[in-house]
């Protein structure tokens, strides 16, 4: 279906361990995550994804800074502390 072997490994695997990190998502299917991989970034297409699935550089959507751009119209306050996308504002 166009997915590349390793991101396909990828999603079998992110998967079957969500709950190890999110204890009470339930029903995950790898089906999700590779429509939301495919949309955001075409499988990672462009970037080096590592043995372990590291990619790089990382993945980020736009800015959710409510300024319209790619679509966005809604300002979302960081809820991390920047960790995931080195953006501690939004």
């Amino acid at each position: 279906a166009g997915i590349p072997e390793r991101m396909f490994a990828a999603y079998l695997t992110g998967a079957a361990q969500v709950t190890t990190y999110v204890p009470g998502c339930r029903g995950m299917r790898w089906q999700v995550l590779a429509g939301i991989a495919r949309v955001e970034s075409d499988h990672a297409a462009g970037h080096t994804v590592a043995a372990g699935g590291d990619i790089s550089p990382i993945i980020t959507g736009p800015r959710l800074d409510g300024s319209g751009a790619g679509g966005n119209t809604t300002a979302i306050g960081d809820t991390d502390g920047g960790r995931w996308d080195n953006d501690p504002q939004f």
